[in-house]
This record gives structure tokens, sequence and C-alpha cells, in this order.
């Protein structure tokens, strides 16, 4: 309840009863001595009611769990309380999955369920309290889309909460595999923000590493993420591949040529390479796999590169 802020509020209090006692009870009390015996009486009860009262609080604040724990029992409907006690919760089910108590760590995960969802019951918009049970899906059952479903009721509210979108690049990249699944997600995110990169990126990429190659889709929202963010090597690398997978060797060049100046890789100068070659000038082709070799002089497939363009040129 952030009890510091109490001491601002309580210094009128100390103003009015000492203007209580030393002013108002002396117009009641002529005798000096009476009243000084009798304002000091008070002073002693008050401070000795009050010191009861920090002794017996001090208590409860041995640690965060001791006091968020006691205080939710006095502020049951508030959201950020509940939501207090069950974040301390969450922090030690991490605590104990670092030391790698998976039982506890499960443990405090559940004690926390009830009062996140009380949080939420009061105020359906609470960022900190939907995440955290969606990652709580997660954790215990590995139910990536009801994490995804809290997600989205996030960034209806708060559509660049770091958390969510931090932890959906992670889960999506790494632990699943359902890329039409993927896309629809991926779409709702650009739903809620549309001037973050990130969901065209990785829809583009969701078609370019696709079994069945999609070059248009890719390129589209490719172009879309250039767009917003015209200097990421991975994507003019990807976008420039796109456009050479449809045949279109200018393009190409032009998103290849702009990674090769952000970042010297010899993948970038095979397939600037190759775009040459396709179009039958085996001169350039072999200028830019001579490049990307001595980059990379171990490549076999560079070194094949090489050989194949100088026999063409001796045809």
């Amino acid at each position: 309840m952030s009890e510091r802020f109490v001491f601002v509020s309580l210094l009128g209090f100390c103003l009015v009863i000492a203007f209580l006692l030393s002013e108002k009870l002396q117009q009641k009390i002529k005798h000096q001595q009476k009243h000084q015996k009798l304002a000091l009486a008070i002073l002693v009860i008050i401070l000795f009611g009050f010191s009861l009262k920090t002794i017996s609080r001090n208590r409860v604040w041995e640690n965060n769990l001791s006091l968020f724990e006691h205080d939710i029992i006095i502020s049951s409907n508030s959201a950020k309380g509940n939501s207090t006690y069950a974040s301390e919760l969450y922090k030690l089910s991490e605590d104990a999955e670092i030391a790698g108590d998976t039982a506890l760590r499960n443990q405090y995960l559940l004690q926390s369920v009830p009062y996140f969802e009380k949080a939420v019951e009061i105020y359906p918009d609470y960022s900190e309290a939907l995440v955290r049970l969606g990652n709580i899906h997660y954790k215990l059952y590995g139910d990536y889309k009801t994490m995804f479903d809290y997600y989205i009721k996030t960034l209806a509210s708060n559509p660049l909460n770091a958390d969510v979108w931090n932890n959906t690049l992670g889960v999506l990249s790494f632990n699943v595999n359902e890329p039409n699944y993927e896309k629809d997600i991926w779409l709702q995110f650009m739903h809620y923000a549309p001037e973050r990169v990130d969901p065209y990126f990785q829809i583009g990429n969701l078609y370019y590493f696709s079994s069945i190659a999609n070059a248009d889709s890719a390129i589209y929202y490719f172009e879309k993420a250039v767009a917003i963010t015209p200097t990421n090597f991975e994507l003019l690398f990807q976008l420039g591949v796109s456009y050479g997978n449809k045949g279109e060797f200018i393009k190409a060049r032009e998103n290849l040529f702009k990674a090769d100046e952000i970042n010297a890789d010899s993948e970038v100068l095979r397939y600037l390479g190759m775009t040459y070659g396709l179009e039958g000038n085996d001169e350039k082709a072999l200028e830019y796999f001579e490049k990307a070799l001595a980059l990379d002089p171990e490549n076999e497939a560079l070194k094949q590169n090489v050989i194949t363009a100088k026999q063409r040129l001796l045809i």
C-alpha cells in the first residue's frame, strides 16, 4: 500500500493534535500544571498505541511475501494487491527454477494463479496479471495457445508490451512448428501494433523458409518490413534472395548490395554472383564468387562456383 506516502498526511494530523493540546486544552484547563500533566498523559497514550501498531506491523514486514500476503487480506478487492502478491509468488517460482527445484516452482506458480485471476477479474486490462497467467499456462502445461490468448488480450490495451513481444518471438521461433498458426498470431499482433517490424519480418520468414516456395508472399511482407527498418542486414538479404527466386535479378541485386554495405558476408556475395550467372554474365559472376571465397576460403560450394564460372568463360 506504499505506507511511506502516509507520512506526509501524518504531518497535518500531528499539527492538529499539537494545536488541540497546546491551545484548545489550555482554554479548558486554566491551571498550568494540570494542563501539562493531562497533555503529557494524552501524548503518552497516543505514542503507546501507535508504538504497539508499529511493532505489530514490523512482523508483517519480515519479507515481501509476508507483507503482501497480509495486505491481500485487508485489500482483497485491490487488483494491484492481488497482482503484487501473485507476482511475489511468481518471482519465488523463478528462483526455484534457477535452483533446479521443479516441484517447488510448480507449487508457487499454482498458488499465484487465483490471485492473478482475481486481479484480472477486478481490472480486465491488467497487463502484468494477463502476461503472467499466459506464462504460467506455458510453463506448467506447455500450452502456448492459451498463453497467446492472454498475450493478445494484453495487446488490446498495451500494444507495445515488451514481455509479450520478446516472449512471443522466442516461443514461436524455437518451440512452435505450426506455420499457419504462427502466421495467424503475427497477423493479430500486426493489428495491434502495425508500426512494429516483427510481424512482417516473421511472416515473411515463414514464407521464405516454407517447404513450398512462395516468393511473392515473402516479398510482400519483407517489403513492408523494410519500409519500417530499412537497414536490417538479414531482412535485406532474404528480400534479395526472394526476388532472385522469382527471376527478378535487378531487384535482387538492389537489396543484396544494400545488405553488403551493412555487412561483408560471403553468402551475400555468392548470391550476387548467382544473379549475374543466371543472366549469363559469367565474368561478373566469377568476380563475386571470388570475393565470396576470399571471405570464406574453406567453403566447398564457393570453390565449385568459382570453377564453374571459369569453365563457362572458356566455352
